[in-house]
This record gives C-alpha cells, sequence and structure tokens, in this order.
C-alpha cells in the first residue's frame, strides 16, 4: 500500500496548534530543483514547512540499510503555485520512496523500510512510552536540533546534556554490537519543536539501536548484542543490588580498571575491603558511563554488556570471565 495515499488524510487534519496549518493547505509560490539530491530537497521542504508554520515542519530521510544513499535518487522538477503536500508527493514519487507521518515528521525511504518502523512503532508504545522516564522526557521541550553525520555516541552525549538541563539525571548508556561500533553509526537529522522523548526515538531509529528502560537510565544496544547476564545473587551478594553509587563517570577505561572500580564502590559494613573480585577475561573492550544515582548491580551489568563479558560467583567473590559461545 503506498503510505501516501493513506497519509494524505492526515496532511489536513485538524489538530494542531495555535497558528499551525496543514501542509495540505499551505501553496508554494516557487518549486524548481535540478538534479537535485534528495536529502537537499528534504532540507528544502524542512526550511519551507518552519518558515511557513506547518506541521509536521519536519523532514527525516529514513535510509537504514543505506538503499537510497547507493541508489542516489535526483530529483528534477519545477512548480508553481502548488499545495506543500503536493510537492511532498511529487517528490516521493520521482525518487521512487513513500512517506509516513508521524505527528511533526515526515519520515522518507523505502516502502518495506518504512513498514518495519511503523511496525516497530506499534509494537513499543505499551512499554517504553508509558515508562516514568518517557513520560518525564515528553515533558521537555527541544526548540531544534541539527545533527549532520553525528554518531550515535555524540548524539546520546547530547540527549544526555539536553536531560540534565531539564532536571534529569541524563543516564543513558550505549552498549555496542560484535560487529557494530556506535562511533561508526552516523546519524543525520534537523527537527525542531519536539519532545526529548521523541527525540530519543527517532535516534533509536535512525541508529537501528533497539532501546530498553531500565529503572534508572535508557539503554540503546546494537542489534547484535549479546545478553547480559542476571544481576549477582545469594546472602553475599545482597547489599550489591541494593547499594547505590552517586555519580560514575568513566571515559574508554579498561576491565581491570574497571574491576578495581567496582571493588571500591563495593565496600559495605560487611564488606570493609569490598567484594573480592577476579579478572578471568582477556577482554580489550573499554567501558564508558556517565550515570547518576544508579544501582551497583546495573553498574556492573553495564560493564558486562559494554566489554561482552560475563561473571560467576566463587565463594565470596565474583569472577569476571568471557561469554560463551553463542549455540
Amino acid at each position: 500500500m503506498k503510505f501516501w495515499l493513506a497519509a494524505l488524510i492526515l496532511l489536513s487534519a485538524n489538530c494542531f496548534a495555535a497558528g499551525e496549518k496543514p501542509l495540505s493547505q499551505l501553496r508554494l509560490d516557487t518549486v524548481e530543483f535540478v538534479d537535485t539530491e534528495l536529502h537537499s530537497v528534504l532540507e528544502f521542504l524542512n526550511l519551507k514547512a518552519k518558515e511557513m508554520n506547518g506541521r509536521p515542519s519536519n523532514f527525516v530521510l529514513y535510509d537504514p540499510v543505506g538503499t537510497i544513499a547507493q541508489e542516489n535518487p535526483k530529483i528534477t522538477l519545477a512548480l508553481k503555485n502548488i499545495p506543500f503536500s503536493e510537492v511532498v508527493k511529487f517528490v516521493t514519487q520521482l525518487s521512487s520512496t513513500e512517506f509516513l507521518l508521524d505527528h511533526r515528521v515526515v519520515w522518507v525511504g523505502k516502502s518495506d523500510d518504512l513498514a518495519v518502523l511503523k511496525t516497530n512503532r506499534s509494537s513499543r508504545t505499551s512499554g517504553i512510552l508509558k515508562s516514568p522516564a518517557f513520560a518525564r522526557m515528553s515533558q521537555i521541550k527541544v526548540p531544534g536540533i541539527d545533527f549532520s553525520g553525528t554518531s550515535l555516541t555524540e548524539v546520546v552525549e547530547g540527549l544526555r546534556n539536553l536531560d540534565r538541563a531539564g532536571g534529569g539525571a541524563g543516564n543513558f548508556v550505549v552498549i555496542p554490537g560484535k560487529t557494530i561500533d556506535p562511533d561508526s553509526v552516523k546519524i543525520n537529522l534537523n527537527v525542531s519543536n519536539i519532545s526529548l522523548a521523541e527525540l530519543v526515538l527517532f535516534t533509536s531509529e535512525l541508529s537501528g539501536f533497539p532501546i530498553r528502560v531500565d529503572s534508572n537510565a535508557i539503554v540503546f544496544r546494537a542489534p547484535d548484542a549479546r545478553k547480559p547476564p542476571a544481576p549477582p545473587r545469594g546472602a553475599n551478594f545482597s547489599h550489591l543490588n541494593r547499594k547505590i553509587i552517586d555519580q560514575v563517570s568513566l571515559a574508554e577505561i579498561t576491565v581491570a580498571e574497571m574491576i578495581e572500580f567496582l571493588r571500591f564502590h563495593s565496600k559495605s559494613p560487611t564488606h570493609p575491603n569490598g567484594i573480592n573480585m577476579i579478572q578471568l577475561t582477556k577482554s580489550e573492550q573499554t567501558v564508558t558511563l556517565d550515570l547518576k544515582k544508579v544501582r551497583f548491580s546495573e553498574i556492573l551489568r553495564y560493564f558486562n554488556e559494554q566489554t561482552g563479558t560475563s561473571f560467576r560467583i566463587d565463594g565470596s567473590s565474583i569472577q569476571i570471565i568471557d561469554l560463551p559461545p553463542e549455540k
């Protein structure tokens, strides 16, 4: 099904803020593209929609596997006095793409990719969107953001700063995959007048890193990341699952350094010297965490996820080991 056939109805919907108009009620005096790349056309539509106070006012290219980039469609179009929504239709037809409407975003992409995007959005609403973290971030408004070829790591740092500026903890964690490095994942996103919650979701969708919501953090996990181990259990470790660390600020530290950090912060009245931790892994992955008010057991979990390790309990010690081979 062509998304634009159903979506044009929404382009003229009446659920708009004061002063905003649907794109079907806006007219462009002149539109002229000559062999213009699709991303440049979308930048033009982005600018015009904002200038004319249209809604949706953000156009985002959705190309998760690079199909559109490889095809590199060019647009040649000359129109006068035409409804904005008609321009969108012609642009997608000429580029062999379709569009999917969010309440503030027009996603432009291939039909199959947009179908997956739509399905993923439908399946997540009951859990993630109803979490306290997203309820809070939905109240933080972002006037504008512009990421151009920005790595996922840098984008998440931007999300952290926006959350903390809005009074939140800014607890975001990125988990790399076996073959996917978040530094190599680039995001192009130029949007305005959206909530931080929406921006987090857009980041997940454009990066291909699904998100989960923990008790005090939002985690972006590479699609090929291994499943993390469960928290340590038993009387010797019960206090670790209750212990709250006020501040964690670590940048690319080694496994050995992380083990020392955990040993120091596992100290308690019953364990004045901390829990014994032994390194039995040769993982060379590093750990980067910037968190506030987080449980010790969750720090251990993020350490294991970022380094591709696990643990086993031997008496009163925790041994950091390699993950078993995948079956």
